[in-house]
This record gives structure tokens, sequence and C-alpha cells, in this order.
């Protein structure tokens, strides 16, 4: 009687390996076996066997019960196959690769993710081409307020899309100050005017492309491009006559609508450095300087 009682708790345990329990649930009786002389569990990988040896009369019978486990408990991907996760600045959630005990997962199932506030960089811009008297400037902004991330697996490339939005300021050199003649942005000598500063402010909506790879558990190089929207640009100067301060803001300006720069970046866990490449104009020649650039920068939240 005690080895059919050790027969029947095998059978059990077997089955229960099938799935991930997430609830109590009524078990099921899948055969009960008598003269049980010997009961043997093995598991190899994957696969999980049972054998009983049944002592009948001269010769003796082997019954066998065999079934095949695809994950480990705790495993999000096989709880969850082809799941969101989410990634949000400020918190830091688990990665599914991070837990030891996702090795027994399949390597090339596809993760993706929910990016929200990632890639917070701020940077000094250098102009070149037409600078026409214009400082280099810095920039500061979101790579992706929203975006979707795809991954094959811990030791892919993952691959994502988003919304950013960038904003950069340029400053006038010393002894002149932004106006306009006509459509046309210009830089103006200030003569005796005593300009205390002179500012273009750019914003703009950016949808990046970044392909990243990891490298190793902290470590990360990423290469990307953005096409960009210039959707509002002002300009301003201020100047001061004795005790009288005068400010004059240009809007209405000409800036081209559609940019587009490269970009490749290295981060360490959540901090890393990054650089630029933007060849396109801000302006055609008939509205203003051209001034294309390139941006050397801290990243943070990589």
């Amino acid at each position: 009687m005690n080895n059919l009682t050790k027969l029947i708790a095998a059978i059990l345990l077997a089955a229960g390996y099938s799935a991930v329990i997430r609830a109590e649930e009524t078990p099921d009786t899948i055969t009960v076996l008598d003269r049980v002389e010997n009961v043997t569990v093995k598991r190899t990988g994957n696969l999980t066997e049972l054998k009983a040896i049944i002592s009948d009369g001269a010769e003796d019978e082997v019954f066998t019960y065999r079934i095949e486990v695809k994950g480990e408990k705790g495993t999000r991907d096989d709880e969850y196959p082809d799941g969101w996760g989410i990634d949000v600045a400020f918190l830091k959630f688990p990665r599914i690769d991070d837990n030891p005990e996702s090795i027994n997962v399949d390597d090339n199932s596809l993760r993706r993710s929910v990016l929200f506030c990632q890639g917070v960089f701020g940077g000094w811009r250098f102009n070149y081409n037409d600078k026409a008297h214009v400082k280099n400037c810095y920039e500061l902004g979101f790579r992706n307020l929203l975006g979707l991330s795809w991954s094959r697996g811990k030791y892919c490339p993952s691959f994502s899309i988003g919304l950013g939005l960038k904003f950069a300021r340029y400053l006038s050199q010393d002894g002149y100050f932004f106006g306009k003649q006509k459509d046309r942005l210009v830089s103006l000598p200030a003569g005796n005017v005593e300009v205390r500063h002179s500012t273009l402010d750019v914003f703009t909506w950016m949808v990046p492309l970044t392909m990243t790879q990891r490298i190793g558990r902290e470590c990360a190089f990423s290469i990307g491009g953005v096409v960009g929207f210039n959707s509002y640009a002002k300009a301003m100067v201020e100047t001061r006559d004795g005790d009288t301060r005068h400010k004059i803001s240009y809007k209405g300006l000409q800036q081209n609508l559609i940019n587009a720069e490269v970009f490749a970046s290295f981060g360490w866990d959540m901090i890393g450095v990054y650089a630029s490449w933007a060849p396109m104009k801000l302006f055609d020649a008939q509205y203003g300087p051209e001034l294309k650039g390139w941006s050397l920068g801290v990243t943070l939240f990589y």
C-alpha cells in the first residue's frame, strides 16, 4: 500500500511541471497502479520521465510517463509570450534577461517595450557653414518622450522608434544682434547700441530610429538617425539705453520645416555620452544663416 501511495504522489508531481500554476487547482488522477516494486523520476533538460516497475507474477511490467516542460516558474516570457515591457525614466524595472531563471527561456522570443521619457540629453552644438556671426550653442531634449522597442533576446540588438523633443538656443556673437530684413533673419552690427543679449530659439519634434546593442549587463552602444520637424523658431534682442531696456522679438521665421541628423552614443548603466551630426541647413540662404552643425553631450536614462 505504501508503494501505491508513493506512485500516485510521484505521478502528480510530474504532472505539475506542465504549467506555471497561478491559482490552486484540483489535481487530476492520471492512473492508478497496483503491485509497484520501484518508482524512478528522472529529469533531462525540459523532459521529465517517470518509470514504475510493476510485479506481475513471473515477468515484471514497466510503466513509463513522460512530460515536456517549456520553462521555469518565474520566467515572464513563458507566462506572457511576446508580451510588452515598460521602460520609464526615474524608475528602473528589472529586465527579463536579468532574471537568473530566464536561462531556460528561448533566446529567440520577442521582447517588446514601451518607452517613456528615455534618452534625456544635453550638449554643445558646434556650427559650421555660413555661421553669420552666430556662436556655438547648446541643446537639450528627450530622445524618446514616447517610443516602442523590439528585441530578439538579450544578446541580440534592439530596435526602437519614438517621438522626442529638442530645444536649441543660438547666441549672436559679441557686437552683433539678430534682426530681420523683410523675411530674412540677419545678424546686425551693434554699433553704439548696448546689446545685453540676443538669441535664436528653435524647437524641434524628433522621430528617432535607433539600434542598440547591449555589451555585458551594464553597457550599451547605440547608433541611429533622426528625422526632425522644426515646429517653432523665435529670435530676440534685448538692448539697454541708460536705465531703459528694450526687448524685441521676431516670430514667423522661415526655418526649414524638415531636417535630419545621425547620432551615436555609448552608455553605462543610466548615463552615457553622445555625438551627432546635422548636415541639413536650418535656413535657406534667402531666409537666414544655414547653421549646419555637430554636437557632443551627455545622455541620461540610457
